[in-house]
């Protein structure tokens, strides 16, 4: 089990030796930070594949992953002006999923999500 965190940090590139640190949770867990600049593109299943170099057991066909998901609604009492929250929202749906900017596999992706009101 892999519980990985993706950092973006304000560097237009990170190294590649700087690029993934694992930690042994104990019990065949695993956390894994992958850091990136903010000119860079993640690619979080290539980054992953380099599990096995470091002996952790990684089958990409085995893999399911979790994304959070947040979906923004219009609040019954607006706390800003109408014309900026149609803005935000538009902005918002026209937005890029984390499925393709992460360059996840479709079929391999479970989203929760959550429901905000702006």
């Amino acid at each position: 089990m892999l519980f990985v965190t993706v950092v973006n940090v304000d560097e237009p590139e990170v190294a590649p030796e700087e690029r993934m640190s694992v930690e042994d949770l104990g019990h065949g867990c695993y956390r894994v930070i992958l850091r990136y600049g903010f000119k860079e593109s993640p690619h979080i299943p290539r980054e992953l594949e380099k599990l096995k170099d470091q002996g952790i057991p990684f089958d990409p066909m085995q893999v399911s992953y979790f994304l959070g998901r947040e979906t923004l609604v219009p609040a019954l009492v607006p706390k800003m002006p109408r014309w900026r929250m149609w803005l935000f929202l538009v902005m918002a749906r026209n937005a890029i999923s984390a499925t393709e900017f992460f360059r996840i596999p479709p079929d391999r992706v479970v989203e929760l999500g959550v429901r905000v009101a702006i």
